[in-house]
């Protein structure tokens, strides 16, 4: 219904240049969660996808990247993309003259698309650099917004894990509401984040 530890998808994605890993481009690869980071009420299933740029130089990257707007034709700049959903499930209990909500378990899939330059190992070390900076930016930038989206699962359990109504009918209606406020949350702090990201990369000498 709704469209995280901070770091968490950092720590547990393999962190270099030749991760191989596609939305809509190719074969997508999970997050390698163990057991001990999986959050509490929270069922996760993730991946990271990669889109191909083919460029003579880490320039030509650059100003492709900057023209990019991988959420439409009409939407600001976008050099990543998180996308995902929440959906949680959970029993009513009534009793003691009251419905209490049980057995909550929220299942979140988040998928993150990044860049891979095709011709990055053809190009000079600091060319190969430069693009192993920029990347990992975007990288770190996406897994920030997939943090966002575990804590917002692991409060949204927590949160649904202690309403009580006065019948199950009404408790009904409490749970909706509280995901569409867990909802709204969300969306404000993805704006929010990004609203502090600078929306281009800097373009070095011999740009095009």
């Amino acid at each position: 219904m709704l469209d995280s530890r901070p770091r968490r998808l950092s720590r547990l994605v393999p962190w270099g240049p030749t991760t191989a890993v596609a939305l809509l481009w190719g074969l997508g690869a999970p997050f390698p969660v163990s057991a001990q980071d999986r959050p509490e009420g929270v069922r996760l299933d993730s991946s990271v996808e990669y889109y191909d740029i083919s460029a003579p130089s880490i320039d030509y990257v650059i100003a492709t990247l900057n023209q990019m707007r991988l959420e439409g034709p009409d939407t600001p700049p976008s050099q990543g993309l998180t996308r995902y959903h929440i959906q949680p499930e959970w029993s009513p209990r009534p009793g003691g003259g009251v419905c209490r909500v049980d057995r909550v378990q929220v299942h979140v899939d988040v998928d993150i698309l990044l860049p891979r330059w095709v011709e990055v190992r053809e190009r000079p070390v600091l060319e190969q650099a430069r693009w192993n900076t920029i990347e990992a930016a975007i990288r770190e930038h996406e897994y920030a917004h997939g943090d966002l989206v575990i804590e917002a699962a692991e409060a949204l359990a927590g949160q649904l894990s202690a309403l009580e109504a006065r019948g199950c009918g009404t408790l009904r209606t409490v749970v909706a509401s509280t995901m569409s406020v867990a909802d709204g949350a969300l969306k404000e702090a993805h704006a929010e984040f990004d609203r502090n990201t600078p929306p281009r990369l800097s373009l070095g000498p011999g740009a095009p």
